[in-house]
């Protein structure tokens, strides 16, 4: 487990830990990761927070900022472990140069629950799920979400259901949204009233295989 308290600072320079990290990096095979980080993180050179696991869980909860030269957030889950991400109101999370929050699992569920504002240099929020593992991303109502050069909210499931739930706006510079789903898996995207999508070709681009939306 890593937990920072508030008010402090969590820095990863050029040559801090491991290829994707930066300002925290963790990896466990088959224990659960639990990460509460209350500071303020930043990846100099590579990602805010990294974390990689197999068959474990993995739970990040940020009540602060989180700036990555890469990703804000990049989190992968191989095997069954499920993935959640949460952030508080009022903080931000940013990857400069890739996505503000990158997650990659196979047959684990991912949940994302957003009241940050999210960036990205690339999509403000990629998810993958590449097996059964479903996806839901909500956003509250002080969560935005932009992507500078590709969508703002971006996900890629199989046999999973994804679920998009706006409370905030998002802003894509291809599409606000994308959800493209190539196996069994339905799709569900919810905008609440308030909440604006734009995207520079589409706002909501929604595809299934034999799923429906």
């Amino acid at each position: 487990n890593v937990k920072t308290a508030s008010g402090g600072t969590v820095t990863g320079t050029a040559t801090g830990a491991g290829q994707y990290g930066g300002g925290i990096n963790t990896v466990a095979e088959n224990g659960a990761t639990v990460i509460y980080i209350g500071a303020n993180v930043t990846g100099n050179r590579y990602s805010a927070i990294y974390t990689q696991a197999i068959n474990g869980a993995t739970t990040i909860n940020l009540v602060a900022n989180a700036t990555g030269n890469t990703h804000g957030i990049l989190s992968k889950a191989s095997g069954s472990g499920n993935i959640t991400v949460t952030t508080g109101t009022g903080g931000t999370v940013t990857g400069t140069t890739k996505d503000g929050i990158q997650t990659e699992a196979v047959n684990g569920a991912t949940v994302i629950n957003l009241g940050a504002n999210v960036t990205g240099g690339q999509s403000g929020i990629f998810s993958e799920a590449t097996g059964t593992g479903g996806i839901t991303v909500t956003t509250g109502t002080g969560g935005t979400v932009t992507g500078t050069t590709e969508n703002g909210i971006e996900t890629v499931a199989v046999d999973g259901a994804t679920t998009i739930n706006l409370g905030a706006d998002v802003t894509g510079a291809t599409k606000g949204i994308s959800s493209d789903t190539s196996g069994t898996g339905t799709t569900s995207i919810i905008i609440g009233s308030g909440s604006t999508v734009t995207g520079g070709s589409q706002a909501i681009y929604a595809k299934t295989k034999t799923g429906d939306v």
